[in-house]
């Protein structure tokens, strides 16, 4: 029950910065330029437009600009429609369609309209950095790097907060994959161009302690709450990485510190109740994992670590109870502890019987 999971941040992947929405959205070619590779799927489109039809859909990208500027993505979307069927030449017009799609989650649409820019324009490197947010969405990391890797390399404006958000990105896929060290030498990058991305420390952390460096971890939270002192979660995984460390009374004192800036983020309860129960101080232990499960009935974690309270108390009855309700909510934490005791008794029965040649009943 020691070993528990760090708390990720409940985020989305696609960290699509104000800074990157605006290169967008002011991302002009002449309308009046000379016709580049047609879109093939325009079968309705105006192949040779008139002077007339050029500043129609000028004014239709305009008028598209306003409503993803205000959120309202479909309008923006329909205006895009109506300026591309116009110019379908008009790259700008696909380029802003496609993060329209994107910010609607509609992965699949938006990948045509990047997939046009870039045969359009091969070295157009937000056309990659938003393919490869449309590969995330899609949870195929692999093709979301290596969107990220040819956006880095097209890049012509080296603008570091550009550079830190694709390098963050591309480190937050390396961390789906599990590959944490590649994770961590991209998120490294990310910091040295913008030394405050809070959330490149946020996951570098959750990186390290995935690897075991614990202490590495706790100095990227506590750098989170140098910047974002409010950061809860920070405080959470800071505790997580002292229990792991069997630094309990570290672990109570972040924890204690954390509640007194918000008395009801129930996992901090939760943290603080599993370092009372492995400094066996089980009647502070149950008062906050009680508290915790008030504050969040669903907070499945606590019921089982509440369980592990009345398990080494020797309460069956009050054992099962939580054991069920975690289950029953998700968690089952405490299977695999029971699973991982049994096959640890069955070895030592096994090691007792080679050694003296009969098999000794054990204190379980």
């Amino acid at each position: 029950m020691r070993r528990t999971k760090i708390a990720k941040k409940c985020l989305p992947i696609l960290l699509i910065m104000v800074i990157v929405a605006s290169l967008v959205l002011a991302c002009e070619e002449s309308p009046n330029s000379a016709p580049q590779s047609p879109n093939p799927a325009a079968s309705n489109a105006t192949l040779n437009p008139s002077l007339a039809d050029l500043q129609l859909a000028e004014k239709l990208l305009k008028e598209g600009d306003l409503h993803d500027k205000n959120n309202n993505y479909k309008e923006a979307i329909s205006a895009y429609n109506k300026a591309i069927i116009l110019n379908p030449q008009f790259k700008s017009s696909y380029l802003k369609r496609g993060n329209s799609y994107l910010k609607l989650s509609n992965y699949n649409e938006a990948l045509l309209d990047f997939n046009q820019v870039i045969a359009i324009s091969p070295e157009d490197s937000i056309a990659y950095y938003l393919r490869g947010e449309c590969y995330a969405g899609l949870n195929k990391f692999d093709s979301a790097i290596d969107n990220y890797t040819k956006a880095l390399h097209s890049l012509k404006q080296q603008n570091p907060d550009i550079i830190a958000e694709i390098y963050h990105n591309r480190a937050i896929n390396y961390l789906n994959l599990g590959d944490y060290k590649k994770s961590i030498d991209d998120f490294d990058k990310a910091i040295n161009y913008d030394p405050k991305l809070t959330l490149s420390y946020f996951y570098r952390g959750y990186a390290y302690a995935e690897l075991g460096i614990h202490t590495q971890a706790i100095k990227d939270y506590n750098k989170v709450i140098e910047l974002s002192p409010n950061e809860l979660s920070a405080y959470v995984n800071i505790a997580t990485n002292y229990i792991a460390l069997g630094k309990y009374n570290q672990a109570i004192t972040i924890c204690t510190k954390a509640i007194e800036l918000d008395k009801n983020y129930a996992n901090l309860y939760n943290k603080r109740g599993l370092a009372y129960i492995e400094l066996k101080k089980y009647k502070a232990a149950i008062n906050d994992l009680n508290k915790a499960i008030e504050l969040n009935p669903k907070l499945s974690n606590a019921y089982s670590n509440l369980g592990y309270v009345y398990l080494r108390m020797g309460n069956n009855k009050e054992f099962n109870r939580n054991k069920e309700i975690a289950i029953s909510l998700g968690d089952k934490s405490l299977l695999d502890y029971l699973k991982r005791q049994e096959e640890y008794r069955k070895i030592r029965i096994e090691q007792i019987k080679q050694k003296y040649g009969v098999y000794i009943p054990l204190n379980r």
